[in-house]
Parts: structure tokens; sequence; C-alpha cells
């Protein structure tokens, strides 16, 4: 049985092949009954676009690639995943579909970028989180389609970034520790080759310095995503009898299993310990106690990245016109019972 075409669909609607193109790849010029018709009859018949040959013929395909890091706990991982929600809800509107790419550390998972972007498949890509070795072969590995970075900044290379504001939000979560009283502020970092820890870090020195609190590195701490994020950490902190009178994690996912080491341990959040974590996806809202965190905007942070994408695809043949940019998204604290206003002694 041959393939049906665009060409067959249009016989069958009665109208042009490009009132039918347009229609199917979600920029419709015509009347919305046309459109339900041109719909109708493309399933009826069976019609399945070849994004592949069409990419190959230079035109767009309308596919967008999403690179996100690889690690064992990537698809329970809360952020990913309200992130990946935040980009589909965006994207609906936008006549674009998404691939998920996912890059690993190995030699044998991780990208080789030039030829990523170089694939005629896509149109553009969202590169999230990129660690600081993908940067340094994204600035060797470079290819003609256009791409955003998301949730990672740096100088490295020219390119447009949209992320929150990390340095920001960790300053506005210690100082809130630090204004209930908390002066001992353990950091329970993330991996050491993802950009936005180094931000969140500094954030956490410079609130500890403008209040004359002195940095004591024992208690700056770092956590993989390979292992239960926080838990075992935390639990090598109580072990170790440092005084510490409070957490501050890299993300929420940290800061829950923190909690969770706390509580097994008997001891009291926030009366002994109080817990901040960073992202406010919705586990924050039902931990007990319910988790203080720095709210990320991820639909905000959606939506510029593919307006920007979007922006830099219809420009392709003249790149020069769009300029390479940082655009950092405010972030805010929410304020709930992990820091509840008791003050240590």
């Amino acid at each position: 049985m041959s393939r049906v075409t665009i060409k067959d669909v249009a016989k069958e609607a009665g109208v042009s092949t490009t009132t039918v193109s347009r229609v199917l790849n979600g920029m419709p010029d015509c009347s919305l009954e046309v459109q339900r018709r041109i719909k109708d009859i493309a399933l009826e018949m069976g019609y399945r676009a070849n994004y592949f040959a069409r990419g190959m013929r230079g035109k767009s395909t309308n596919i967008l690639g999403l690179v996100i890091p690889f690690f064992s706990t990537v698809f329970s991982s809360l952020y990913f995943n309200e992130l990946l929600e935040a980009l589909e809800h965006v994207l609906s509107d936008r006549g674009f579909r998404l691939m998920l790419l996912l890059s690993g550390s190995s030699t044998n998972t991780r990208f080789d970028y030039g030829q990523l972007f170089n694939e005629p498949l896509f149109d553009g890509f969202i590169i999230i989180a990129p660690t600081k070795s993908d940067i340094e072969r994204m600035s060797v590995e470079k290819g003609s389609t256009p791409y955003v970075i998301m949730n990672s900044s740096t100088d490295q290379i020219a390119a447009t970034y949209i992320d929150a504001d990390n340095y920001g939000g960790a300053l506005q979560a210690v100082n809130h520790l630090i204004e209930i009283g908390r002066k001992r502020i353990v950091y329970l970092g993330g991996p050491s080759d993802v950009l936005n820890n180094v931000e969140r870090l500094n954030g956490y020195k410079q609130a500890l310095k403008d209040h004359n609190i002195p940095i004591d590195d024992k208690l700056i701490m770092r956590a993989d995503y390979d292992t239960s994020p926080g838990y075992m950490v935390t639990i090598d902190i109580i072990k170790s009898r440092r005084k510490f009178d409070a957490i501050f994690a890299f993300d929420d996912n940290m800061a829950v299993s923190a909690i969770q080491a706390l509580k097994e341990r008997n001891i009291k959040i926030p009366d002994d310990v109080a817990v901040v974590g960073f992202d406010d996806v919705q586990i924050s809202q039902i931990i007990e106690p319910r988790l203080t965190t720095i709210h990320q905007p991820f639909v905000e942070m959606s939506k510029k990245a593919l307006d920007v994408l979007i922006e830099l695809i219809k420009n392709k043949d003249n790149p020069v016109s769009i300029q390479p940019r940082k655009i950092i998204i405010p972030t805010n604290i929410i304020i709930r019972e992990s820091t509840s206003g008791i003050k240590a002694e």
C-alpha cells in the first residue's frame, strides 16, 4: 500500500496542498471548519508526516530536540518532570513537537554536539542544565542548528541562556535562615560539574559574609544525583557531631531526603534544624513538615526559551541579527513549616 501524501489529503479535502501543510503543521490560515475537515480526512486516510525526508529537503520539521543530562534517577527527578510538563504545556500552543534526547557522561553515551547540531531532523534544540564538560565540548563541536540553553549559564560559549536567578535565590534562602536565628547553616550542594551549583554556593557564601558569619568549609557538602540525594550526606553530618541548626539544599529532592534523615534521628524540624530547598516542586507541599523553598518559574522560563528559539529558527539564515544574551528570571522564597520562624537558642 502506497504512503498517503499531503497531495492525497488535499485532493480529498478539496483544498490546496499549501492549506493542508499549514493546518497539519500548526500554522492554519483557514476557518476552524476547514481545519477540522482536513484533520479528520488526514486521520481517516492514515496520513503520517515524513519528518526525516522533510528535514533532508531543508524544510522545517517542527521538531525540537530536548537534551537533558542522563543519570540513574533522571526519570524520578521532580525537577525534570515539572520542567518537562511546563515545556510541553507551552509547546502545545506553538505547533512544535518535542523529542527527548539523553546525554550521558561516559564516552558511549555522551553526544557529539557537532553531529547533533547538524542533524536535519531537528529545527532547533533546548539544552537543559549542561555540565561544565558539555559546555567545553559544545564550544568545539559546532553546527548550524539553532539552540538555547536552560538552567545553566556561562561565558565560555556565545549562546542564549535562560535561567532562574540561582545566586539571588540562594541569597534569599540563607538570609531567611539567618533572620530566624540560624548561624550554623549547612550547604547541601549538587554535583561539582553542575554550573548552577556554583552560583547557589556563591549566593550561600555571600549571605554569610553579609552577616559576618564565618564560612565553615566543613558545613559545605556535596551529594550526587545517582545516590539517594542528600540522605546519606545528612546522616554523615549527624554522625560527625558537627553543630548545625539549618540546611540549605541545592534542590527540593535533596531537601526532602535531608528531612527524612533528620526525622529518622528524631531531630525536630524546624526547632532543632530548619530546612530550605530550591525549585518549589510539588513534593515541597506534601512532605511533612511542608518545605520552605525557592520558587523556580518553570512556565515563564519555558516560554522565554521557546520564544527565543523560534526567533532563532526563523532567522537561521541571518544569525547575526540576533545577539546571544542571558535572560535571568527572578526567584522568590516560599515560606512553609520547615522554617516556621522558631528561633534557635
